[in-house]
């Protein structure tokens, strides 16, 4: 899939042997296209790279930004070279772009059918204005037009079918400027996979907690300059509860640990039963680099899904 998905992190240990084989996996496609043309790199922070099969990679003769580098530059480094240099276009309500995804259960993987998703601005915490509205199909898929840059969120909304599903926003990021095509296939491995309440709470007695249905949870992966899962991150957050437990998962089993103090090379973490209301998300790695800052809505009941790749200064 061609855009910022969900994904959702459930241990394994006493579900099944389908869990055990996906816990805690990262369903977010790591494999989204970085760029169209080559300007596209300068404003990932890639000054003297060049677009190559919708990758940033190192040239020598790169973009405008770049065209005073010396010849004999050296490449950037993939992994952390974009830090501090990257650059999110504005929005554009004059241009309208296709999001493409597909959404499954976590358990069985059967597609989630007649699911609403609506894009809201993300200055309307109650989306009273839909910016675009769509309904997945007998297969889970949608297609849904947002402005180039679309810098709000996505609500889900449980269908008639499936009451028990919690209710999640998604935050495309970055802010999508690509157009997707309509009949893109997707596989369950980079569907995006919606929980239930009973197995949310499977996660939260893994790290000694509960749901409280008054609070929320963030579910976050950290990406590095490439969209990869990055490792050496760490968070912290601008509200908290007296509930509110941060988690990072282990590399060697995936199980979420309140005990970490950054992310492994599995890149996953987040919040659980955070208070309601907006909240900025900080991401910082060694030695003390600032890697991002993301500012979401948290709502009682609901998941958050952020992509925290690396952000433009703030």
């Amino acid at each position: 899939m061609r855009s910022a998905v969900l994904f959702i992190l459930l241990a394994a240990a006493g579900v099944s042997a389908f869990v055990a084989s996906v816990a805690c996996t990262a369903i977010l496609d790591t494999s989204v296209e970085q760029c169209v043309a080559d300007g596209d790199c300068a404003a990932r922070g890639f000054a003297t790279t060049r677009c190559v099969e919708h990758v940033c990679v190192a040239s020598n003769l790169t973009t405008d930004a770049a065209a005073d580098a010396p010849v004999d530059a050296p490449p950037v480094d993939p992994i952390r070279g974009c830090l501090g240099n990257v650059k999110w276009e504005p929005e554009d309500p004059t241009i309208k772009i296709n999001l493409r995804g597909r959404y499954v259960r976590f358990l069985g993987e059967a597609p989630v059918a007649d699911m609403a998703i609506k894009a809201c601005g993300r200055l309307d915490p109650s989306c009273a204005v839909s910016l675009g509205s769509a309904t997945t199909d007998a297969d889970g898929y949608y297609n849904l037009k947002v402005s180039k840059g679309f810098a709000g969120f996505l609500a889900l909304t449980p269908p008639a079918n499936f009451t028990e599903m919690v209710p999640a926003l998604v935050y495309p990021i970055p802010p999508p400027t690509i157009d997707q095509p309509l009949d893109t296939k997707i596989g369950n491995d980079l569907s995006a996979h919606v929980t239930t309440v009973g197995e949310l709470n499977f996660l939260l007695d893994q790290i000694g907690s509960a749901v409280d249905p008054g609070l929320g949870h963030i579910f976050g992966l950290a990406l590095d300059c490439q969209g990869k899962p990055a490792a050496d991150v760490s968070l912290r957050v601008s509200v908290r509860d007296k509930k509110t437990i941060t988690y990072y998962t282990t590399e060697a089993t995936g199980l979420p640990s309140p005990d970490g103090q950054a992310t492994t090379a599995r890149g996953e973490a987040g919040f659980m039963n955070l208070p309601a209301g907006p909240v900025t998300v900080e991401a910082t790695t060694s030695p003390g680099r600032t890697w991002g800052q993301y500012t979401v809505l948290v709502k009682p009941g609901h998941i958050i899904y952020l992509p925290m790749p690396p952000s433009p200064s703030p």
